[in-house]
């Protein structure tokens, strides 16, 4: 078994040519398909997905997505966009057993696109330092590469002297690309922190209130209202007993069907070969409202679950496209008008209201949140009894304008996450919380699309010193990949980088159809 200690080889110093064979799988690093700072270097070139020709074929092969400092970002073949978008595709394919779903495309070369954008930037800091990588760093990342490794991870020397010269010069170009950026990486990431900086972080997270809210959500909508709202609309609330078969294949299914149809076989049977939770129980589902089967069937036409619904006791339909795959309904109860009292249908009730008639809801519950408020100003504790409220508390928050990972905000101690979903939702918010005075209650806030909170702060506590002992070290450990990310987003950021994806994307995806079509 051949190793590095065994054989030396001499790597070019420099070399011209494309991409060679794909004959040998390189071993990989990671599987991630984040930012560019969370994939391993020389990954990049050593992928086995292709990707598709159409979107080069009405572009001369080259498509410009944007600029950065004046320089195109443009998917050319073998360009640094090219391989980055081979290399998030092979991710995907990886993800979907061999294959990249439809819908994932836009995301992949937005990714890629992106990626190239902070490559640019940073080999063009790389250009202004003067950074000239020697023999000695190219060879070292050539073999880091993995691309002539072995089955046991380790550099083949054997495999690479078996490559051809095209593809020994295409691995040694791109490695002589990678360097200055890897080096003007590690030097960002491996910058050392002071300890006043330590302190100054861990003194943002010291400065915390303790808070108090009421929520006040769909739960809290009348059941008289509710009764009534069920009554003048019952349609959705039908309720009838179905069984359920579910396969990963439309023909699958059928021939299940044909079967069932011919009285070859029958439901208690076949939900062994069923892949839905239901088959433990041979296929039965119990009582379905109607509204539940209008949501299982979303991919079918409308009026699908009607047609079900309205068809005779024992009928068998399908397949219909489920989240379970392809699936078949047997009809075992004619539809029946629920008890709209008992507290499971009126929980379903208000799930339904709020799903589809959310204006009413939050009207509702808005008025609720106003009286909630009143009352609270005079008595906290008072109008959370009188409103049967629930009262929580959230301790030690420090106010975090810039959503930083390092002060121990709402994040970390709102544990039910309504707070701090209402000052993401209104960065002003968060100021009237931590501006104003112990006890006060500011007005309701809509915390999410079917939730008000009625909050105060009150007298603070401390955040304690295990928690501020927990920022630092966190920071101490964490402060290099902040600075890569900072570095990242400022050169998204950056007015010289020119974002013009989505419309070139669609544009050319509109034109690579038409030419196929023709």
């Amino acid at each position: 078994m051949p190793s590095n200690e065994e054989k030396t080889v001499s790597f070019p110093a420099d070399g011209k040519g494309k991409k060679g064979s794909k004959g040998q799988k390189p071993q990989k690093y990671g599987k991630s398909i984040g930012w560019f700072f969370g994939m391993a270097i020389l990954i990049l070139i050593c992928i086995t997905f292709v990707l598709p020709t159409t979107m080069f074929s009405s572009n001369n092969g080259r498509i410009v997505f944007g600029k950065y400092d004046g320089k195109d970002i443009a998917l050319d073949y073998d360009s640094y966009f090219y391989y980055q978008a081979q290399n998030v595709a092979d991710y995907y394919a990886q993800q979907y057993g061999g294959t990249v779903p439809a819908d994932a495309w836009m995301s992949i070369y937005y990714i890629a696109f992106q990626n190239a954008a902070v490559f640019e930037a940073i080999s063009e800091l790389a250009d202004q330092a003067k950074i000239q990588p020697s023999q000695e760093a190219i060879s070292e990342t050539i073999v880091a590469s993995g691309y002539w490794n072995d089955e046991n991870g380790l550099f083949d020397a054997e495999r690479y002297q078996a490559a051809t010269d095209a593809e020994k010069a295409s691995i040694t170009n791109y490695a002589r690309m990678m360097v200055p950026f890897q080096m003007v990486t590690a030097d960002v990431y491996g910058a050392q922190v002071s300890e006043a900086e330590t302190e100054f972080v861990a003194s943002l997270s010291s400065n915390t209130r303790d808070f108090e809210y009421y929520m006040i959500d769909n739960d809290d909508y009348g059941d008289a209202e509710a009764i009534t709202y069920a009554k003048n609309n019952p349609a959705p609330f039908a309720v009838a007993e179905l069984s359920l078969l579910s396969y990963a294949t439309p023909e699958e299914a059928s021939e299940v069907l044909a079967r069932l149809d011919a009285g070859e076989t029958d439901f208690a049977t076949e939900s062994a070969t069923s892949i839905d939770n239901y088959a433990e129980v041979q296929g039965a589902m119990g009582p379905v409202p109607k509204y539940h089967l209008d949501a299982i069937l979303a991919y079918e036409e409308e009026g699908t679950s009607d047609a079900l619904f309205s068809s005779e006791v024992g009928t068998i339909a399908g397949p219909f496209q489920t989240d379970a795959g392809y699936s078949l309904f047997r009809l075992e109860s004619a539809p029946t008008v629920p008890d709209f009292t008992s507290e499971t249908t009126l929980a379903s009730i208000k799930d339904y209201i709020d799903a589809n008639d959310n204006a009413i809801l939050i009207s509702y519950i808005g008025n609720i949140a106003r009286e909630v408020y009143e009352e609270a100003k005079v008595d906290f504790d008072a109008a959370g009894e009188n409103h049967n409220l629930t009262m929580y508390s959230v301790l030690s928050a420090a106010e975090n304008p810039s959503n930083s990972e390092l002060i121990l905000s709402m994040n970390y101690s709102d544990y039910m996450g309504y707070l701090a979903a209402a000052i993401a939702a209104d960065p002003e918010y968060s100021e009237k919380l931590f501006s104003a005075e112990d006890n006060e209650v500011l007005e309701p806030v809509l915390a999410s699309n079917s939730t008000y909170i009625v909050a105060r702060p009150v007298e603070s506590t401390p955040a304690s010193e295990y928690m501020i002992t927990l920022v630092k070290d966190m920071y101490g450990s964490s402060s290099g990949q902040f600075s890569l990310n900072d570095l990242e987003n400022s050169i998204l950021m950056s007015d010289k980088f020119e974002d013009n994806f989505l419309a070139t994307y669609l544009q050319t995806m509109t034109v690579s159809s038409t030419a196929s079509a023709e």
